[in-house]
């Protein structure tokens, strides 16, 4: 079983993991040394598992959430990277179906549509403090910009003309004796 899916998979499993996938082992096979690719294949009986489509999402939200399978409900298919799930590591996770909870915290679970697991969950806060956080500070929205690889080689030589003077400042100021 596992033999022939590695073949199957063209590439050498760098990543093993055994989980249950529902009420059945499988096997979670990752392809590569930094993120590969994730794929999985039922322990029981050697078959690949062919991914989540949308209802299977939400029956996933039902068994994994109870207490939201009355007021969860499809959001949306995620095919490429969007706002909250830029990073490398959720990459190899793609596609996935957001589920939102309808909650009063504005819950929204990412499932991915290849493993069948729950790779990210955030709510209203979360997403404040991702855009706070992380966008802010890398000023992700200015990157296509034609601006933007001059203030990045401008910023960091500003930074180091203010570190050496305040050394400087630091080294004129200081006495044994307070003289100001």
């Amino acid at each position: 079983g596992l033999a022939h899916w590695a073949r199957r998979i063209a590439c050498e499993p760098f990543r093993l993991r055994v989980s249950m996938q529902g009420n059945r082992p499988v096997y979670r096979i990752n392809t590569g040394r930094a993120f590969g690719r994730w794929s999985l294949v039922y322990a029981d009986t050697g078959e690949p598992f062919d991914g989540f489509d949308a209802a299977e999402a939400l029956d996933w939200l039902r068994g994994a959430v109870p207490e939201a399978a009355a007021s969860g409900s499809y959001d949306g298919y995620v095919a490429g990277p969007e706002l909250f799930t830029h990073s490398p590591a959720l990459q190899t996770h793609m596609p996935m179906h957001r589920i939102a909870l309808n909650d009063t915290a504005s819950t929204v679970y990412y499932v991915s549509a290849n493993t069948g697991e729950a790779v990210m969950k955030t709510d209203r806060t979360t997403r404040a403090l991702g855009v706070a956080g992380y966008l802010l500070h890398t000023l992700f929205f200015f990157r296509q910009q034609a601006w933007w690889s001059g203030l990045l080689q401008t910023l960091p030589w500003a930074a180091l003309v203010m570190c050496v003077l305040g050394v400087v400042l630091g080294i004129v100021r200081f006495a044994v004796t307070p003289r100001f």
